[in-house]
This record gives C-alpha cells, sequence and structure tokens, in this order.
C-alpha cells in the first residue's frame, strides 16, 4: 500500500474536502478512496466535482456508517452500513456486566456490516 494514501481528518465535511485535495495533489492519483465516515465521504465528493471530476466515472468514493444524508448526495453514497441496534445492545450488555461487578474484556467487538451500492463506486477504467 502506498502511504501517500492515507490521509487523516477529523471526520467532518470540511477534513473531506482536505483530504482529497491532498489525494488528488499526487503524482499517482487514486482512482478510489475509502473515507472513514460518511460526512468525509460526501465532503470529498462535493470538493472532487467542483475540481471538476465526476463520480464515480473519474473516482469511486465509499464512506462507512450510512448516514441517512447518504442516499440524498449526488451521487448517493456507496457505503457501509453498521448494525446500529447491535452496537447500542452490546454497549448496554457491557454496561450491565460493569454494574454488577464483573470484569468487561477489553476490545473490539466484532459485529456484521452490510455494504449499501448506491452510484459514488464504480469499477476502475480500464486504460488501452
Amino acid at each position: 500500500m502506498n502511504a501517500n494514501y492515507c490521509v487523516y481528518g477529523d471526520f467532518s465535511f470540511e477534513a473531506g474536502e482536505v483530504a482529497i485535495r491532498q489525494l488528488l495533489s499526487l503524482s499517482d492519483v487514486p482512482t478510489a478512496i475509502f473515507c472513514h465516515n460518511d460526512a468525509m465521504a460526501i465532503g470529498a465528493i462535493q470538493a472532487a466535482k467542483k475540481l471538476g471530476l465526476k463520480i464515480p466515472q473519474d473516482l469511486s468514493i465509499v464512506g462507512f456508517d450510512d448516514i441517512h444524508f447518504a442516499q440524498y448526495s449526488d451521487p448517493p453514497l456507496t457505503t457501509i452500513s453498521q448494525p446500529r441496534y447491535e452496537i447500542g445492545r452490546q454497549a448496554m450488555l457491557m454496561m450491565l456486566e460493569l454494574l454488577r461487578g464483573h470484569d468487561v474484556r477489553a476490545g473490539s467487538r466484532l459485529l456484521e456490516t452490510k455494504l449499501v451500492v448506491r452510484g459514488s463506486a464504480a469499477p476502475p477504467r480500464v486504460f488501452t
């Protein structure tokens, strides 16, 4: 993996705009971008469009969270949907265990996610 392709931000629309400008300034421009949340992805889409790129024809962008607004972005955002109910359920079960005086194992819980395919991602272009 190219380390230059990792850009960090504060999960805001503005961070997505800044990140996309940084990535598009590279000599080897990526053809697809995965953002850590939908807000950054939507900010990235808007900035890329302002720079004259067509999404997904020129650049695919995928988000993470499946916020309600993702389906209304232009184009609609392809994203990873999290199991919100199950996340809350697991958190409550952990809290109940703590309240009962039990040790709760630190670390992550792996839950199922779902790819929600919309209009912001496409197969990469083939150059001949």
